[in-house]
């Protein structure tokens, strides 16, 4: 019954979340990133050559790549977040798992179902676009499932259990840098359990646990040595990721300035728990010495909130770090109250939780154009510009966009890869010297290979990233090039589009 109960949950939150799955239109401006990304590597598969997610790993490009080749699914916002639920779907399955073996199946099952309510009901679009966190929690709710496995063992450690909790953790590294603290927290809190059983082959699982950590790193170094590109694992994705929020207040004060966010009831949520948690121990059970488990939550929670607020809390779709820290929380918290009364008060108190959650689904003043307006177009109809583009380049030849991330469509609907290894000028339209440093790199490919077409996509007005400020004419060497190497077909929509003088003799000869 309780498992029936479990895959319902899971269900529901695919069949409340359909309307968004299927709304094949852009609700953030990283999905188009990810799917141009993807549709890309099919074609070049090596990351950091092809493509760079700047903040993002490669994993997080790679599984939609995996999964539109596999089921010959095409490269548009449906198949993305089909893969962003079906992640979402098994964070909740291996959470139960989990919390299943660490306290019981019933508590599992209520302390997971506000934490479902919310996730299949919410309509804010930083939760139901396919966001480059999914894949990471994905991976730390296996290792969570892992861990209780070990955590649970009697007799011996089973090595392949060691091996796996080991080997997830070391994959986290590359799918987001944000994600990092927890993979280290749990990871540590995996090491003090192989320590705290102390069974007759702890060295050989110590041993097993690091090598397993250490095969995706070396194995990705391996590639990039031999590839040579090291050199922009380091530059673009380490030093620049921990350079990013470097500039952000403490994680004290960018926690309280949150909390006039009325959309961010998570840390809130945490807070409270961690204080009820703390008052029942503290003064009514007098029991001060945590055990293994009690460190295991509270490194989880406190390395989720760092990863959130380390940067100062940018973006809503951050606080998808912050739900299961919550679920397993409450989970402890309902295992406790268990001991102390009846299970109706379990129920009770569940029922509670879901009931203050949902009325925040509607918190965020947000029109369900997902249902009532008309379905976009699967294939993605072609605009004005992307014709252009289909008139001037062959299928198999790669597109350049001088432009913000919204104008990835581009790629989508005319089915061209990325030219240069990012797909937008995004992270070089700002003055400091990293962004200078992308700048430079972005225009170096572009000089090394004549592309047939280049767009402009900065428009005159309704954004911060207008054509007065960032278009193609306000850098110098750009400007040069593509004066000098590219002709104006035309503006469309607001977007330029230059094609190769080159391509143009070319087919004015085969007239």
């Amino acid at each position: 019954m309780i498992r029936f109960a479990i895959f319902l949950q899971i269900l529901l939150v695919l069949y409340f979340r359909l309307p968004a799955i299927v709304f094949n239109e852009s609700l953030n401006l990283d999905e188009n990133v990810f799917i141009v990304g993807a549709m890309t590597l099919a074609k070049s598969p090596f990351y950091w050559e092809s493509v760079d997610g700047c903040t993002s790993g490669p994993f997080n490009f790679y599984i939609i790549t995996a999964f539109c080749e596999i089921f010959k699914q095409p490269y548009d916002y449906i198949s993305a977040r089909i893969v962003g639920i079906l992640l979402l779907m098994g964070s909740c399955l291996f959470s139960f798992f989990a919390l299943r073996i660490l306290f019981s199946a019933d508590t599992a099952l209520l302390s997971l179902f506000p934490a479902t309510s919310y996730l299949g009901l919410t309509r804010h679009w930083d939760f139901v676009n396919y966001s480059s966190e999914q894949l990471p929690i994905f991976l730390i709710s296996i290792m969570l499932y892992y861990f209780a496995k070990i955590y649970s063992s009697k007799k011996s450690i089973d090595k392949m259990n060691v091996f796996v909790f080991g080997f997830i953790a070391g994959g986290i590294i590359f799918t987001k840098l944000q994600a990092i603290p927890i993979a280290f927290c749990l990871t540590i809190s995996g090491y003090w359990l192989i320590y705290e059983k102390r069974k007759n082959d702890f060295l050989t699982n110590i041993v097993i646990f690091t090598i397993s950590g250490s095969i995706s790193t070396l194995f990705l170094l391996l590639i990039g040595y031999y590839y040579r590109f090291l050199d922009k694992i380091w530059i673009f994705y380490l030093k620049n990721n921990l350079s990013y929020g470097r500039e952000s207040r403490s994680i004290i004060h960018s926690i309280f300035i949150s909390f006039s966010d009325s959309f961010n009831i998570f840390i809130r949520i945490i807070i409270l728990l961690s204080g009820l948690l703390l008052f029942y121990f503290i003064f009514l059970k007098k029991r001060i010495k945590p055990n293994t488990l009690s460190v295991m939550l509270i490194l989880f929670t406190t390395s989720s909130i760092i990863s959130v607020y380390k940067t100062g809390f940018v973006f809503h779709h951050y606080l998808l770090f912050l739900i299961f820290p919550s679920v397993f929380l409450f989970a402890f918290l309902l295992d406790e109250i268990s001991s102390l009364s009846e299970w109706f008060l379990k129920i009770g108190i569940s029922a509670m939780t879901t009931f203050y959650l949902l009325l925040q689904t509607n918190t965020v003043a947000f029109s369900n154009h997902f249902i009532s307006a008309n379905k976009p177009q699967r294939p993605l109809s072609i605009s004005k510009t992307g014709q252009q583009i289909l008139k001037y380049s062959h299928p198999y030849e790669s597109l350049v966009i001088w432009g913000g991330g919204e104008h990835g469509r581009l790629y989508l609907e005319t089915k061209r890869t990325q030219g240069i290894r990012w797909s937008n000028s995004h992270w070089g339209m700002y003055s400091d010297a990293l962004q200078k440093n992308f700048q430079k790199e972005f225009i170096a490919e572009l000089k090394a290979t004549p592309f047939p077409v280049i767009i402009d996509a900065h428009p005159t007005k309704n954004t911060f990233m207008t054509r007065d400020k960032l278009g193609y004419e306000t850098n110098k060497e750009l400007k040069e090039h593509i004066d000098s190497k590219y002709q104006l077909i035309g503006e469309f929509d607001e977007q330029r589009v230059f094609v190769h003088k080159e391509r143009l003799e070319q087919m004015n000869a085969e007239k």
